[in-house]
């Protein structure tokens, strides 16, 4: 329920987002994909599943605009979901004071998701991870001690992003970071933390996406370009 009032705020006739689909293709495809959202979220539809329907029901409306729509109504409903935890982490602060970011460690995350992997938040802060991100807030909650119970604690540290990232392939890295991006951190040019870059999104507020080697390095990143187009 949460899920689906945070979904209908973000569909709502005066959001930049339903202001952002009217734009590009009209009121009657914008409110058959709002409905779409809504009704994926009430019957418990992954983001995937919704992006099938979507393509087999307004493929010829949305024309070459359906990847751009696809993406946009796939990152609404996960934004749904993450306002909707959120705000759960919140009413229950007392429990749970913080939580832990948690990426999809493999070959095809971001270098940006990979650095917040591990990082504990307070619960005064959300998740604004990119369009299409796969990030989670796992919860952290306070200790049986705090909470006067006599119980062994079985907690299992988070392994950091970075430390994963150290393990695998030179391949792997250059294909997570790019070529320049990786020859720069080799050389010691670039910390790991560098790696994520705040950007206001005229929806969603604040969201980190990965960072180009030039918005870490600036005029410093030509040296590492071996040749134009790298």
């Amino acid at each position: 329920a949460d899920a689906i009032e945070a979904a209908a705020g973000l569909l709502d006739a005066d959001s930049p987002l339903v202001t952002l689909l009217d734009k590009n293709y009209g009121e009657a495809v914008r409110d058959r994909v709002a409905q779409h959202v809504l009704d994926g979220i009430g019957k418990g539809l992954n983001p995937r599943r919704i992006a099938l329907l979507l393509n087999k029901n307004f493929q010829n409306s949305l024309g070459n605009g359906l990847s751009w729509a696809m993406t946009t109504v796939r990152t609404a409903q996960i934004k749904s979901y993450q306002l909707a935890q959120h705000a759960t982490y919140q009413a229950n602060a007392d429990i749970v004071p913080q939580w832990i970011w948690h990426a999809q460690l493999d070959s095809r995350t971001c270098a940006s998701c990979i650095a917040q992997h591990g990082s504990v938040h307070p619960v005064t802060e959300r998740l604004n991870d990119h369009h299409n991100g796969r990030c989670t807030a796992v919860p952290q909650t306070i200790s049986y001690a705090a909470l006067g119970l006599n119980i062994k604690e079985k907690r299992e540290p988070v392994q950091r992003g970075e430390d994963w990232f150290k393990k695998q392939s030179a391949g792997v890295q250059r294909q997570i970071m790019g070529g320049p991006m990786h020859k720069a951190w080799e050389a010691g040019e670039v910390k790991f933390g560098d790696l994520s870059r705040a950007e206001d999104d005229p929806i969603y507020g604040e969201l980190l996406r990965q960072a180009s080697l030039k918005d870490v390095l600036g005029a410093g990143a030509k040296k590492f370009y071996q040749k134009k187009g790298d």
